[in-house]
């Protein structure tokens, strides 16, 4: 591709073509093409795309460990500001986001307001001490009640 004098342009030109300077929240965002997750899509030829924001990190701070990946701080998928990135675990990363799993990851209070202060013996499901213990004994009354009718 050539720019408006007819030169070629580098790929760090024709990347930077495609970015525009939010003044206010400081995000670099992509004017590109996009995934179908939302983030932004780059040609660097051989029929091969990446993404924008993996692209640039790799060039400009270097190449990403295979057990890491950028995680967009200001929670935009189109920004490419490194400055907004940060590299950490998938898990990490996940839990992070907005999806339900990692809403739920980050509450500490049942619905009833007690604590999460119990862990399952999978290890990983929290649950409330006081609502359990609630349950039980409900559960134990409808019990007997059935064994006597």
């Amino acid at each position: 591709p050539a720019d408006h004098r007819g030169e070629a342009m580098t790929l760090l030109e024709r990347f930077l073509a495609r970015v525009r300077v939010d003044a206010l929240s400081g995000c670099h965002v992509w004017t590109g093409g996009l995934t179908d997750k939302g983030y932004g899509s780059f040609y660097i030829g051989g029929r091969r795309y990446v993404r924008a924001h993996r692209w640039i990190w790799e060039h400009t701070r270097g190449s990403i460990p295979s057990h890491l990946e950028p995680d967009h701080t200001c929670r935009n998928r189109r920004c490419v500001n490194v400055d907004h990135m940060e590299l950490v675990t998938h898990r990490v990363n996940v839990r992070r986001g907005e999806a339900p799993a990692a809403v739920n990851a980050r509450r500490t209070l049942c619905l009833h307001g007690h604590p999460l202060d119990g862990v399952r013996a999978d290890g990983e499901t929290r649950f409330c001490k006081v609502c359990a213990r609630v349950s039980k004994r409900s559960y134990k009354q409808r019990q007997r009640q059935e064994a006597t009718a």
